[in-house]
């Protein structure tokens, strides 16, 4: 689907990701950005955002996350991100013949559950595992889980 249409599940994020995304077109805002996002308020926020579960997953575990997008450049990675949004693949899911498996996180507030659900009802055979009390984070959060249904899923059918 269009990612700002469903980013956190509202109709304000398409709005507010367009001024950040100007704002992160200004002279020097990777300079003025990077420190934040590699920094001390990062954990907080990540927190606050519901972006991570703080009791399945801790500061360090994240830590190379935050690391990472604090060395990213932010012009591409929003233009980036425009251009998955002018993507919707939702009506190609059908024509899908390969072996699928969607990991569903409850509380992932990129990826609505009911959007995981919708896919996996699409996608032709898709199975569909559930993470109650998960996040986007999830495969921090809970990789014993995921690998072992994983290593399950591609038993069975592959």
């Amino acid at each position: 689907g269009k990612v700002l249409d469903t980013f956190y599940d509202s109709k304000l994020s398409k709005p507010a990701f367009e001024v950040i995304s100007r704002l992160a077109e200004l002279p020097g805002s990777n300079t003025l950005i990077a420190p934040l996002v590699r920094g001390p308020i990062a954990w907080p926020v990540v927190k606050a955002g519901r972006l991570v579960d703080p009791d399945h997953a801790t500061e360090s575990d994240f830590r190379p996350y935050l690391e990472h997008m604090g060395r990213l450049d932010l012009r591409l990675f929003f233009r980036m991100v425009r251009q998955a949004h002018r993507h919707d693949a939702f009506g190609r899911l059908h024509e899908i013949r390969v072996p699928t498996l969607i990991i569903s996180a409850s509380d992932d507030a990129f990826t609505p559950v009911w959007l995981s659900e919708k896919m996996a009802r699409e996608i032709p055979g898709a199975e569909y595992m559930a993470l109650p009390g998960a996040t986007h984070a999830a495969i921090i959060e809970r990789p014993r889980e995921i690998n072992a249904r994983i290593r399950r899923f591609l038993a069975e059918r592959l």
